[in-house]
């Protein structure tokens, strides 16, 4: 995808089917939504298989306690319409003293029927906002074939910064993953053509847990999204 397509306007198109952004609530999601986490994380799996690390046999399998210490070692927030998980999407800070300052998108997915809604942007917005207060960039990674999803992260302000050649092998087809970067404190703008080909980027950069997971999700507004482990 060239910077041309990624700069084409974001089309939020209304699903007959789909969800009005401003009747969703975002919150953190606590051990007492284990269920409905394992649920939805398993449907993103099992339906997108190439936009995740983690495969439906390995994770199916996992007892409701596992998903509880997931949601305990790392912050992962939910979008919730009325009682029904819509939406998912991880952070978690790096360890040790030298990379503390760095933080990493995961696991972001949400159910097709509440794409093209705005609900994507909003659990991405959640994921900034409280990794702006404890680190200084966050990363990501995409299946570069996810074209509405690396669109979205752009306009966030989100950069490509380089490509991790067959990254994920689904049912031999090699993926290649993306990498991107939000930078959340000027100072660490440098001078290179991604920095300032985004005009995005700025928006942003004024103002515990697991690490097993790479990739981000392929919830955002598109069939053709994007994923984590």
């Amino acid at each position: 995808m060239n910077r041309t397509e990624l700069d084409q306007p974001l089309v939020l198109e209304r699903q007959t089917t789909g969800v009005n952004a401003t009747d969703v609530q975002i919150r953190p999601l606590t051990s007492t939504d284990a269920a409905s986490y394992r649920d939805i994380r398993l449907a993103g799996i099992e339906n997108s298989p190439e936009a995740f690390d983690s495969a439906f046999e390995e994770e199916s399998v996992q007892p409701l306690a596992w998903y509880c210490d997931r949601l305990e070692r790392s912050r992962v927030f939910g979008a919730f319409r009325s009682m029904e998980l819509l939406g998912i999407a991880g952070f978690v800070r790096h360890k040790g003293e030298k990379e503390a300052h760095k933080g990493l998108l995961w696991g972001m997915y949400v159910r097709p029927d509440a794409r093209k809604d705005g609900v994507g942007r909003r659990l991405m917005e959640a994921v900034i906002e409280f990794a702006r207060q404890r680190v200084e960039v966050i990363h990501l990674a995409v299946v570069s074939d996810s074209v509405a999803a690396r669109r979205l992260y752009a306009r966030l302000g989100f950069f490509e910064y380089g490509i991790e050649r067959n990254s994920l092998k689904q049912s031999g087809q090699y993926y290649d993953a993306i990498l991107m970067a939000l930078n959340l404190v000027p100072h660490l703008c440098v001078p290179h053509d991604s920095c300032s080909e985004n005009p995005a980027f700025f928006h942003y950069g004024s103002s515990d847990g697991s690490l097993e997971d790479k990739r981000s999700e392929p919830s955002v507004p598109s069939a053709n999204s994007s994923a984590t482990k």
